[in-house]
């Protein structure tokens, strides 16, 4: 029998979380690095959420009949309807006290372990406000139902905690998965609690390859673009980190991705995430003039051209993309004596999704009908796949994320990618801070955007996709596939 290896686990996350001995170790480890309120406040809305549990089951079988009435002995039974709402008046109380809590350490500003989530830390406070006012009213109505609807985790919490754990997941769990105190706590726990919350990759990993698109030809922007990226930001065996300093961690795919067909090759794919000390909306609003990315991708935008926009749904040469594109192409020269120019001709396309503070920009190279792009002479066309998303992490941080894969059509670029990577990394960070240092004077004050010189009209696309898809969560469908996704893995 082989010896039991942590290694050959790759953990899920959204498993793991629901242990008491995982968070428990997970907490000692954040505390070590001063990180830990987030895990706190998930520990606390556990702890609440058994808690409503155990008084909807309540409710919903034993009392609901009394508050709604419906039938006649319980109308008449004064003296044990009043008895019973004690009961529930007790439960509600107690229910009302946690979330007061939660509310006090975490929510409050200047709570003892406060999160400074922003904008849905400010919604959940007003909306706690009203309920315990309703709670507090005399004339309350003990509907059941609705005192349960009220009191839903999910309700007062739940944009909260999706901001929480993705963050944790994308972030700290990341670094801590790779800890040997987290494989001594697997050793500990032991191969079928591993298994519990984890995959077996001792066979080699499988990457999910259900979104990846088939080609790079077609002008065309699909659901599954957006899917293969917030795939690919997250955190799987297939990366290799070569880089991890200063907010700064650099990855490299282990697999070689193949897009078209007539690709022999596959060439590996680079990742980099860069916390920022700077809130979503000035990181978006330093986006939105291009005359800022010079800071931070200035290999790519000295010939940057932007060319035709097509709207949501519109006909462009016999063809219809459901997201607004905008056409660019770039020509920059790679320094190596002898070899051409490269070309890349792309679509773009930029969303903001509606159940998670994300924004993401999607590039990908594309074949274009005859007249739409003009390739400088002495040039080379290559592939291109791009990916840039901001999230954020709390009210002063915002990760940045980009991932690429291009085929340069250099010799042995698969084996320098890595470096590539990581000098491409430190080039962007430190343009990106220096220009939102200087766009905010030092974060005394907003990005201003009213002068922008938005040519790649980013707010533009990302308003025409709102109108198009109101309301819609790309990360939350990816999400529930996700889901479903891990669970037949770690069935099987």
């Amino acid at each position: 029998m082989n010896a039991f290896d942590p290694r050959n686990y790759q953990i899920v996350f959204e498993e793991a979380i629901k242990c008491s001995q995982f968070r428990r170790v997970f907490q000692q480890f954040l505390e070590k690095h001063h990180n830990q309120e987030s895990i706190l406040f998930i520990n606390k809305v556990i702890e609440y959420t058994e808690e409503y549990k155990k008084i909807a089951g309540i409710s919903a079988d034993n009392f609901s009949l009394m508050m709604l009435k419906e039938t006649q002995q319980l109308e008449t039974d004064v003296a044990r309807r009043v008895s019973v709402q004690k009961i529930v008046r007790r439960n509600l109380d107690s229910l009302q006290e946690k979330m007061n809590a939660i509310v006090k350490t975490f929510l409050q500003v200047g709570g003892e372990q406060e999160l400074n989530i922003g904008p849905h830390q400010r919604s959940s406070l007003k909306l706690w406000k009203e309920t315990s006012e309703k709670l507090n009213n005399e004339t309350f109505s003990f509907d059941s139902q609705e005192i349960l609807d009220e009191l839903h985790p999910g309700k007062l919490l739940g944009s909260i905690i999706l901001v929480i754990l993705v963050d944790l997941g994308m972030g700290h769990f990341t670094k801590f998965s790779r800890s040997d105190q987290f494989h001594y706590f697997l050793h500990k726990m032991g191969i079928e609690y591993t298994r519990k919350i984890g995959i077996d990759i001792s066979k080699g990993y499988k990457v999910d390859l259900r979104f990846k698109p088939h080609d790079l030809k077609s002008p065309i922007v699909t659901d599954d673009h957006i899917y293969f990226g917030i795939t690919l930001a997250q955190d799987t065996p297939d990366w290799k980190v070569v880089y991890e300093k200063n907010n700064l961690t650099v990855t490299t795919s282990r697999t070689g991705y193949v897009f078209n067909s007539d690709q022999l090759k596959g060439f590996k794919l680079c990742k980099l995430a860069i916390d920022l000390p700077y809130n979503l909306e000035d990181v978006w609003g330093m986006w939105t003039n291009p005359v800022n990315h010079q800071h931070f991708e200035p290999m790519f935008c000295n010939a940057l051209k932007y060319l035709d926009y097509i709207e949501p749904n519109q006909d462009f040469h016999g063809m219809t993309c459901p997201y607004g594109i905008k056409i660019m192409t770039t020509t920059f020269d790679t320094k190596i004596p002898l070899l051409k120019k490269r070309f890349v001709e792309s679509s773009v396309t930029c969303i903001k999704d509606a159940g998670f503070d994300m924004y993401m920009i999607l590039l990908h190279s594309a074949q274009f009908p005859k007249g739409v792009t003009s390739p400088p002479p002495n040039s080379l066309i290559i592939d291109g796949l791009c990916y840039y998303i901001m999230m954020r992490v709390n009210d002063n941080t915002t990760r940045f994320m980009n991932i690429m894969y291009t085929d340069f059509q250099l010799p042995l670029q698969n084996l320098t990618v890595g470096q590539f990577c990581k000098m491409r990394g430190k080039t962007m960070a430190k343009g990106l801070n220096f220009i939102l240092d200087k766009l905010t004077d030092g974060g005394k004050h907003p990005v201003d955007t009213s002068n922008n010189d938005d040519r790649g009209v980013s707010q533009r696309i990302v308003n025409d996709n709102m109108k198009s898809f109101p309301n819609r969560s790309w990360f939350m469908e990816w999400k529930e596939s996700q889901s479903k996704y891990n669970s037949s893995q770690l069935e099987e």
